[in-house]
């Protein structure tokens, strides 16, 4: 099953509907916007994003073990991811949001060109200083890949 709404309410009823009825079958979202929310029954997630912010995602366990976490602390780390996914999705998805995010990446040192392919045009300065905007709020650092090589 595919479900391409960004309707909250409607996705939620969705996957409650296919837990209800398919009670068998994985659910995986796509939705970066969910993760902070985390839609009762999903079997876990395949976001584009989260190659962007390894770090963040990672540490979703906040929201996963409750027990183990503060509420303030899930706050925080909801915090972060937004103040990045928010400034990257800017409305719904398209070759600009990937741009966005490839630029995330260069920002970071993550890759070392955000050159997208037509039809998609590269961002303007505005859209680059936005997405810096997005990493510095979420406290995100640049990665040495020297380290990896």
């Amino acid at each position: 099953h595919q479900d391409g709404t960004r309707v909250t309410s409607i996705y939620e009823h969705d996957v409650r509907l296919l837990r209800q009825e398919c009670p068998d079958i994985s659910l995986i979202t796509c939705h970066d916007e969910t993760l902070r929310l985390l839609v009762p029954g999903m079997d876990g997630a395949l976001i584009g994003f989260a190659g962007c912010v390894p770090e963040l995602i990672s540490g979703m366990d906040v929201f996963k073990n409750p027990d183990k976490h503060t509420l303030k602390e899930a706050q925080d780390w909801s915090n972060r991811i937004y103040n990045l996914s928010g400034h990257l999705r800017r409305g719904q998805p398209s070759g600009e949001a990937h741009a966005r995010l490839k630029e995330a990446l260069k920002q970071r040192g993550i890759f070392t060109s955000a050159l997208m392919r037509k039809p998609v045009l590269p961002l303007n300065q505005e859209e680059k200083d936005w997405v810096a905007l997005g990493l510095e709020r979420s406290q995100l650092p640049a990665v040495d890949m020297e380290q990896y090589k």
